[in-house]
């Protein structure tokens, strides 16, 4: 539904990585994992791969936090040379915002050759770091990422298109078709529903078909 819905089943963990992925080959979705601990370090999902190259797929997920000091991150991604991940449709919110490390999605160090990672439609909301690129190639397209402190650190690959910033603008949003600096229409942020209301015209119909993208 792309709501978080408490009656159902649901991944909580007080201490340490939600999910660790240290296989090839693997999908996640359709999950809603919650992150609780305000001083420890916690991914929701932690792509630790050990030098295992592959295909990882990472879809249709909820993932939240609390607001507190530790180094938490949504989907942590260290993945090894040559792999290739896909990560769409997620939602992540409420993680780490008193952290400065804290992010929604972070691109680890440089492997040799590089990984790359298609990180398309997510929506990333109220935590230090929207999405922060360290390493490898990170191609983003039709992101909402949102009352961040900082939506978009790093560079991204020209590629990208068709990501928003808001409310204030960031300069290191892909600049390609962006929407930067603008106001979002939620339904319900405080109770969790990050579906555009019907009042809004920032972020409905902004994103590029991706129908014939072939990731």
């Amino acid at each position: 539904s792309g709501k978080w819905d408490a009656a159902k089943y649901r991944l909580t963990v007080s201490s340490g990585d939600a999910l660790i992925i240290r296989e090839q080959f693997v999908r996640v979705d359709g999950l809603k994992i919650e992150i609780t601990n305000v001083t420890l370090d916690q991914r929701g999902i932690h792509q630790d791969l050990g030098g295992v190259s592959g295909l990882y797929e990472i879809s249709n997920n909820i993932i939240r936090g609390v607001s507190g000091a530790g180094f938490n991150f949504g989907i942590y991604s260290n993945t090894s040379a040559g792999s290739v991940s896909k990560i769409w449709n997620n939602i992540i919110y409420d993680i780490g915002k008193t952290s400065t490390g804290a992010s929604g999605i972070r691109l680890y160090y440089d492997v040799t050759p590089l990984s790359v990672v298609y990180f398309y439609n997510n929506t990333i909301y109220n935590l230090s770091q929207g999405i922060q690129r360290s390493g490898n190639i990170l191609v983003a397209k039709n992101n909402l990422v949102y009352n961040n402190t900082d939506n978009y650190n790093g560079t991204f690959s020209a590629a990208s298109t068709n990501n928003l910033s808001g409310p204030g603008a960031d300069a290191q949003t892909p600049a390609t078709n962006a929407r930067n600096g603008v106001t979002v229409a939620f339904i319900d942020t405080v109770n969790g529903d990050y579906h555009l209301a019907a009042s809004d015209t920032s972020a409905k119909d902004a994103g590029t078909n991706l129908s014939s993208d072939a990731n």
